[in-house]
């Protein structure tokens, strides 16, 4: 199972074309960071120029007529990676990203 995934919003498309990558980690259990992320991307021949990770806390959404039904959003971790110019980021590599975290 994967730990991390692409984000695909218009943010995360956008950041794209500045060489900027934005990972969603999937897993809880993993102690991400930012050395940590940066030591397995050496390890894929990739060099990160700046490494970003973001708590994003629990958002509660309402719904229903009167908003009386309450919905917990899950809290999740972001990853921008910006790389070198030249460097890709692409579903190959990360799928060694992800098998770097599975050792």
């Amino acid at each position: 199972m994967p730990k991390f995934t692409l984000l695909q919003s218009e943010k995360a498309y956008n950041l794209q074309s500045k060489n900027t990558y934005s990972l969603l980690l999937i897993d809880k259990n993993i102690k991400v960071t930012r050395s940590l992320v940066e030591l397995h991307l050496k390890k894929i021949n990739l060099k990160p120029e700046r490494v970003n990770i973001l708590n994003c806390p629990i958002k509660l959404k309402r719904r229903g007529k009167k908003f009386n039904v309450i919905k917990k959003q899950k809290a999740v971790k972001k990853i921008y990676i910006t790389l070198n110019t030249g460097d890709v980021f692409d579903e190959e590599k990360l799928n060694n990203f992800n098998s770097q975290f599975d050792s």
